[in-house]
Parts: C-alpha cells; sequence; structure tokens
C-alpha cells in the first residue's frame, strides 16, 4: 500500500472501533458463514497484500483461502468468492493442487501457508508468462508468493 494512501478499513477510514469489528465479523458469519479481511502494507513491500478468508473452517470444514499478491481489491474478492462457492457447491481443496477456472486462461496453484497463526490456503499466482515461484524465468515478485510470511 502506498504509505500516502489512507487506509479504507473500518477502523482508520470510518474512525470505528475494534468492537464494531468484530461485530461486524459475527454479523457476517451469521448472515454468510464466512467473510474477508484485506490488510495491505506489509512488511514485504507495496507488491503484496494480505487478503483472506475467515469461517470455511466452521462453516464448511474446509481451510481458508489466502491471497498475497497485490490485485486489485474487486478481483480478489471475485476469486476468493469462485473459491468459496466452490467449496458450498461441495468441492474440497487441498495443498499442491492445481485449480483451473479461477482466473482466466491460466490455472492457480495452491500452498499451505500460516496467517495469523492459522493454517491456511495460500493461492498462488502464475506471472504474466505462465510460470510459477520455482520455474526459471518466474518474474521475481510472482516467484516471492509461496516464501512470504503476512
Amino acid at each position: 500500500m502506498d504509505s500516502n494512501k489512507k487506509c479504507k478499513c473500518m477502523l482508520c477510514d470510518e474512525g470505528k472501533g475494534l468492537g464494531d469489528l468484530y461485530e461486524w465479523e459475527e454479523a457476517q458469519m451469521a448472515k454468510h458463514g464466512w467473510y474477508v479481511h484485506f490488510v495491505g502494507g506489509q512488511p514485504a513491500g507495496d507488491q503484496f497484500v494480505n487478503a483472506h478468508t475467515h469461517g470455511l473452517d466452521h462453516t464448511w470444514k474446509h481451510p481458508d483461502f489466502q491471497i498475497v499478491v497485490m490485485l486489485d481489491e474487486r478481483n480478489m474478492k471475485a476469486i476468493l468468492d469462485t473459491f468459496v462457492d466452490r467449496v458450498k457447491a461441495g468441492e474440497k481443496f487441498s495443498a499442491g493442487m492445481e485449480v483451473e477456472h479461477i482466473i482466466k486462461n491460466m490455472p492457480v496453484r495452491l500452498v499451505d501457508a500460516i496467517e495469523a497463526k492459522r493454517k491456511v490456503l495460500r493461492i498462488v499466482f502464475p506471472d504474466k508468462n505462465g510460470l510459477f515461484p520455482g520455474d526459471p524465468g518466474v518474474a521475481p515478485a510472482m516467484g516471492r508468493q509461496v516464501e512470504l510470511e503476512v
């Protein structure tokens, strides 16, 4: 996140307190069974974010998902929505899977990761040439997705 941009979360932008956040989370769980957190300004740099789901483990007995590559917020939400819709339809995902029909014309991969002391499935994106972390010639920033601690 650009340090000159103000955070758009309810705590920073709307001046709400932690109690309001916890209330919102509880309401989302009651209404939808899950919710998304977008955490910008990661120590890893402006190219990275910590967008992740909460609640899938409780509602559908499935690991939550995480995105660490900085994408447009709407695109990140759409990708997480697609995964959650597929989980709700009964599909099970696990680390090591290559998943089609998430982004246009290219698969994504899933790896185990830790987010705030809990195990999640990190969605790993290919670079513009279709290369993943570990592939020779992968774009440097995209190659860091697996190793990042956010």
